[in-house]
């Protein structure tokens, strides 16, 4: 499923809006953010709306789970290195494989990526 480039144009305002507010609340430094906003953009403009949708309700929950008694796991020794806020490497790692299953659908098609996506 392709966008418009208006679709894409919106897209990429509303994640700059998300991407400022989980900067606010520390979830991921500015490398994650350019790289964050890269992955979005692809993700949304081969795998549409849905894919982008599922990879947002992912960053979120992950987010918040390291945010969660953050400082009892950091007594515990378990907790996420700074403060649990995501940087490009984070961005790459989680969101890398799920980008090239999204642009080979878009650009192959057939359904047949999504389960790879997920």
């Amino acid at each position: 499923m392709q966008v418009t480039l208006i679709e894409l144009a919106t897209s990429i305002a509303l994640l700059s809006i998300l991407a400022l507010i989980a900067i606010k609340l520390k979830l991921i430094d500015k490398s994650g953010v350019i790289s964050a906003l890269l992955i979005g953009s692809l993700i949304l403009f081969f795998g549409g709306w849905k894919w982008l949708l599922l990879m947002f309700s992912f960053l979120l929950v992950a987010g918040l789970a390291t945010k969660y008694k953050y400082n009892l796991k950091f007594k515990l020794g378990v907790a996420e290195s700074k403060g649990g806020v995501r940087a490009w490497k984070n961005v790459i790692g989680n969101g890398g494989v799920a980008t090239i299953f999204a642009i080979a659908e878009g650009t192959l098609g057939g359904g047949s990526f999504f389960g790879g996506f997920l």
